[in-house]
């Protein structure tokens, strides 16, 4: 597991769905996450670079549009999942 500024990614987790990527380029613009490779070698990356050297700017885009908490707020992963709503 990699750490990320704010957050958390599983690469582990990941499905390449590219919800993230593209809430990284129309939320934010700033282009921080790509897809590398082509199909079952595709990866979710920072463009060649560790992701704190990236773009990225921790606005949390990515971690909303997530549907497999690949990408997880670190405040949330440190108190545990709700139980109720």
């Amino acid at each position: 597991m990699n750490q990320i500024h704010t957050f958390t990614f599983d690469p582990s987790k990941c499905i390449v769905c590219s919800r993230c990527v593209r809430a990284c380029e129309e939320t934010q613009g700033t282009f921080a996450l790509t897809i590398d490779g082509r199909g079952f070698e595709s990866k979710v990356s920072a463009g060649n670079k560790d992701f704190i050297d990236s773009e990225c700017v921790s606005c949390g885009a990515c971690v909303q549009a997530c549907p497999t908490a690949t990408l997880i707020e670190k405040s949330i992963e440190e108190h545990g999942h709700p139980k109720e709503k």
